[in-house]
């Protein structure tokens, strides 16, 4: 089990070198560690795409989610955010609006430096009771 939080420090790294080089063996060193299951995932996740799609959760949502501190200590992997991105996108639509927002609310669980999410103190699904899964 990898966590989310090692492959958005990853992204980070990625972004912040202009040298190929350096990309490729951050990237390799990532994908050479994760399990079979996640390397499909991680690539989407590091080519800026999610296999769900568009899952409804818009600037709105992650604005409200802001207001909740992030997790002290990352404990989601990477499966388990694909797990729920995926539960949140069979809700999508009307009935994702008609949910609590707290129910929407987006995010890693990760107190990274790095990640985008811990910066903005996005909700943490583990505090949150009402997420489906």
């Amino acid at each position: 089990m990898s966590l989310f939080a090692t492959l958005a420090d990853t992204s980070q790294r990625v972004r912040a070198t202009a040298a190929r080089s350096a990309k490729i063996r951050e990237l390799a060193a990532l994908l050479t560690e994760l399990q079979p299951e996640e390397i499909g995932i991680a690539v989407h996740y590091l080519s800026g795409e999610m296999m769900q799609g568009r899952i409804g959760i818009g600037p709105a949502a992650v604005s409200r989610a802001a207001a909740v501190p992030a997790a002290e200590v990352p404990t989601l992997s990477i499966t388990e955010v694909d797990r729920r991105l995926t539960a949140l996108a069979a809700i999508g639509g009307a009935g994702l609006r008609s949910r609590p927002a707290q129910s929407r609310a987006c995010c890693c669980s990760c107190s990274s430096a790095s990640c985008v999410r811990a910066r903005s103190k996005a909700s943490c699904w583990r505090r949150s009771p009402r997420l489906p899964g």
